[in-house]
């Protein structure tokens, strides 16, 4: 009976973790390991196996407690050495990991089963990989013969037992006999006994006979493993991917804490620039570090549960990217197969980032193959065009031609891109609602290395209100802001242009002035806003008096020109003069007040008066006042 004082909590050790979640009437066999007191190895070294079972309070599912017997394996060990002493060659238990555990020395290092010389799968690596899947048989090498069988820690025909049996939790026992030993065994026996019987002989030709076929075999069995391990190296050799394959190291409680590399390809090598003989023999946290915790705990699932992993890495120590396989054989060991993903990463970036400005940019993008169908278009296309991405891809561009150029239009544009791979300018296109649009194009021919023809990019975008506003601009840049007549500019161009024409056509026209009298005082009495109302009034008047040939011109303030083409005789002049001095006379009603006006108008002929623009305006200005 331990004191109170002195009991221990062994709730953090494997064996209780395993047991806490069997169910009712299942038992847990442990591996062979070393007990640990106060989670310290007790020494003198004590090899334990460990049977735990849950126990359950009546009708609950809870277990309450485990009980947990502990093995002493010592006396089973010295009973297995006393068993093998005096048999031909070495006698070996060795767990799952290929180490031996019948070599415990209680006077040893604690960590004795950790060391080099005891672990039999690191120096016997393809020995161990045939005995390690076998249950039983024979191997050879040119060492010598092996001779295995597996003991499970529990075994019974009752197929009812509920014990629960990992196959972690069985042994091989191995014996390991020289070559020397089986050449020399048979000669030396018929020595020594040279009176044995004729039935014995026959016996031991019959025993030769299958050690001969059973040598020849196990000659034929290492032949076919040295052409595999061949196969293998050289299939890893000539791989363009990273090949390492590392064994796990396990902490006193089973779990996985440092990884150690047992051997890696040239492409490891060139990949991490470094060399084999600095790899192989260290473990991970040693060659590498600054190995991010999720890392080394992905390689633990892998060697304790076999399932296989995919990671995507940053390797910090490198400053790339990696795609990592990893897989397991079994027995703690890792296979992992990389490659340097850097470059795809950048350019899945770019791609990401070439994306976003596809789907984001205002102007509209169009993308064909070299037969001109549409293979792709961006969001501003839909929105300017009206037209959704499946109701465009695989058609050619025509669907939004205005039909207002010409043939010759698109000839000069194929012929651009033909001859220098690109053409920009302004084209009417037409919207899905059949509405048409000017648009600013960009067009550019995309290459191979080989020069051959891809894709055609186009880039345009709406310029319809650009459009309006250069209308707008260049309305009011020709005419009066108030009235909406023709301006000064317009004018001085059109009587410039009626000179030519009567000139040409030996016509005569006429240049009326016009100048409403005291505007001024209807200005400063009622206000601009009133005057401003009665120069639209008569700006309209006027036009309403005239032909639509005929021009009409505000100068400024309340002077207006009018210019009337292909008069016969002056009389024609004077005739239009009354009629404009009858309109502008009648009453304007402006804010429910009647205002009278009347105005002023002199009129010059052409040639009769001048020959020129100037002296004609001289002329009509003087003839008014």
């Amino acid at each position: 009976i331990v004191p109170e004082h002195r009991l221990q909590n062994k709730s953090k050790r494997y064996y209780f973790h395993d047991a806490i979640n069997l169910q009712q009437g299942q038992i847990y066999i442990s591996p062979l390991d070393l007990n640990m007191e106060n989670n310290k190895t007790e020494i003198p070294l004590k090899p334990m196996v460990r049977f735990a079972t849950p126990l359950f309070v009546q009708n609950q599912n809870k277990p309450w407690g485990i009980l947990v017997l502990n093995y002493l394996a010592s006396s089973m060990l010295t009973d297995f050495r006393a068993h093998m002493n005096g048999s031909p060659g070495i006698n070996m238990i060795l767990n799952k990991y290929g180490k031996r555990i019948d070599t415990i020395d209680t006077h040893r290092d604690p960590h004795h089963l950790n060391k080099a010389n005891d672990n039999f799968a690191k120096r016997h690596p393809i020995v161990w990989k045939t005995i390690s899947q076998r249950d039983f048989g024979m191997i050879k090498d040119k060492r010598g013969l092996y001779i295995f069988t597996t003991l499970s820690l529990y075994q019974s025909s009752d197929t009812s037992n509920r014990i629960t049996v990992n196959r972690s939790r069985r042994w091989k026992f191995v014996s390991y006999v020289p070559l020397e030993l089986i050449a020399f065994s048979i000669p030396a026996a018929l020595v020594k006994y040279s009176n044995i019987s004729i039935l014995s002989v026959i016996f031991l030709i019959v025993l030769s006979y299958y050690i001969a076929r059973l040598w020849t075999h196990n000659i034929q069995n290492t032949k076919a493993l040295e052409i595999n391990e061949a196969r293998y190296r050289n299939l890893f050799g000539s791989m363009e991917s990273g090949y390492a394959l590392q064994e796990a190291l396990f902490d006193q409680e089973g779990k996985p804490y440092d990884y150690r590399y047992l051997e890696v390809n040239s492409a490891f090598e060139r990949i991490l620039n470094l060399k084999c003989h600095h790899v192989v023999g260290k473990t991970v946290l040693e060659l590498l570090p600054n190995t991010e915790p999720y890392w080394l705990e992905a390689f633990g699932r892998v060697a304790t549960t076999g399932k296989p992993a995919y990671l995507e890495q940053y390797g910090k120590s490198f400053e790339r990217y990696f795609e990592v396989s990893l897989t397991s054989p079994g027995y703690g060991l890792v296979t992992v197969i990389f490659n340097d993903v850097t470059e795809r990463k950048y350019a899945e970036l770019k791609l990401r980032q070439t994306a976003i400005v596809f789907n984001n940019t205002t102007e509209a993008i169009m993308i064909t193959d070299s037969d001109k169908n549409v293979v792709l278009v961006n969001k501003a296309f839909s929105e300017i065009t009206g037209f959704t991405p499946d109701e465009v891809l695989n058609k050619t561009p025509n669907f939004q031609q205005s039909g207002l150029h010409n043939e010759s239009f698109y000839k000069e544009m194929w012929h651009s891109l033909d001859t220098t791979g690109q053409w920009r300018g302004e084209v009417w296109n037409r919207r899905r609602s059949g509405e048409l649009y000017p648009a600013w194009e960009n067009i550019t021919v995309v290459k191979d290395e080989h020069g051959k023809i891809t894709h055609y990019i186009s880039l345009f975008s709406d310029i319809t209100v650009i459009k309006q506003t250069e209308k707008q601009l260049s309305y009011f840049a020709h005419h009066d802001s108030l009235t909406g007549l023709s301006n000064r500019l317009v004018f001085t161009s059109s009587l410039e242009q009626a000179i030519e024409r009567s000139r040409r056509h030996q016509t005569k026209f006429a240049l009326l002035f016009l100048d409403l009298d005291d505007f001024k005082l209807i200005n400063d009495t009622l206000g601009h806003a009133t005057g401003d109302k009665m120069l639209l009034v008569v700006a309209q008047r006027i036009k309403q008096c005239v032909r639509k040939q005929d021009l009409v011109a505000r100068l400024g303030g309340d002077e207006f020109t009018v210019i009337l083409e292909e008069i016969k005789t002056a009389g024609d002049a004077a005739k239009l003069s009354k009629k404009l001095l009858k309109a502008i006379s009648k009453p304007i009603e402006i804010a429910n007040q009647e205002i009278v006006t009347s105005a002023s108008i002199g009129i010059s002929i052409y040639p009769d008066d001048a020959d020129n623009a100037e002296d004609l305006t001289k002329a009509g200005d003087a003839a008014m006042y």
